[in-house]
């Protein structure tokens, strides 16, 4: 604060000149949710924060067709699954190519957008109406079929740790298939142990790898593995393969003699919803693993 008094015979004129504070407010974040932050100046709001959400739990399921204009709990409800299938995909891995929403609970032109992309990607009719129809496809495609974890624990054998990202500790959701899948195989194989060596990765770290941006580790639907019998040791790779191919794994690459990559991929997050491979000598087109039995 400054003051400037300046005094005469006849008038004493003071002038006060205040600089108005300003205060930079960021709120920590909910849980499933983001805030950028609130810039105030004075007691007045002046630039609201940008909060999206993937918790779409939390608010209320629409009861109603959703249109423009539309306001409530429930236009959250529909915000904040637009969010989920943006931020972690379908229950397939497979991301709605659209921008996040602010879930301010107002069906505005972004959530309108957001809509139509949903039902253009889900082939329903595209005409911007969040009805019926355009529910209960949401409803099947959001990733209710994630895992859970209870204490980190994702299964009998399996923890979310296992499946964090290895370059940079990030983590995501994990298919449910493929960890029941593992699950399979670790008995059929009569396992000591399982060791996943890579799970999760984040898209760069992806890159930095050799890998691709939107391949299925990014998308948690895929592990790379070396298997332990009862007797701790390694199990081959080629039997892996072949007994991996039967429990149903959609994607599955031969590494090196023990290591394996597995997945759930399906043709809503790939081309080619079914791929078998072999690294070692190049073959991206193995119809079935059950010639490799002798190599056991």
């Amino acid at each position: 604060m400054k003051n400037t008094t300046f005094t005469s015979a006849k008038k004493k004129i003071i002038t006060t000149l205040t600089a108005a504070s300003c205060v930079l407010s960021v709120s920590a974040p909910a849980l499933g949710s983001t805030t950028i932050g609130s810039a105030i100046f004075g007691n007045s709001i002046v630039a609201s924060a940008a909060t999206y959400s993937t918790n779409y739990k939390s608010h209320s399921e629409p009861s109603r067709t959703l249109s423009n204009g539309s306001r409530g709990d429930d236009v959250k409800w529909l915000q904040c699954a637009i969010n989920d299938l943006v931020v972690n995909g379908d229950k397939n891995g497979s991301r709605l190519s659209t921008s996040k929403l602010d879930v301010d609970g107002a069906f505005g032109n972004a959530t309108r957008t957001a809509v139509l992309a949903f039902q253009r990607k889900y082939g329903l009719a595209v005409d911007g109406y969040f009805g019926p129809a355009s529910r209960s496809k949401m409803k099947s495609v959001l990733r209710s079929a994630t895992v859970t974890p209870v204490n980190g624990q994702l299964s009998a054998h399996f923890h979310s740790s296992e499946f964090a990202c290895k370059r940079c500790g990030a983590t995501h959701t994990i298919s449910q298939d493929l960890i029941n899948k593992l699950e399979s195989l670790y008995s059929r194989l009569n396992c000591s142990k399982i060791i996943v060596t890579s799970g999760y990765r984040d898209p760069d770290c992806s890159v930095a790898v050799g890998g691709y941006r939107n391949d299925a580790h990014t998308l948690g639907i895929a592990a790379d593995v070396i298997c332990y019998d009862k007797n701790g040791y390694q199990i081959s790779s080629a039997r892996v393969a072949w007994e991996a191919e039967q429990i149903g794994f959609t994607g599955i690459g031969i590494i090196d003699s023990t290591a394996i990559h597995l997945d759930v991929r399906t043709t809503s997050n790939y081309s080619n919803g079914h791929w078998f491979g072999d690294e070692r000598n190049g073959d991206n087109n193995i119809p079935t693993f059950k010639n490799y039995k002798p190599r056991w």
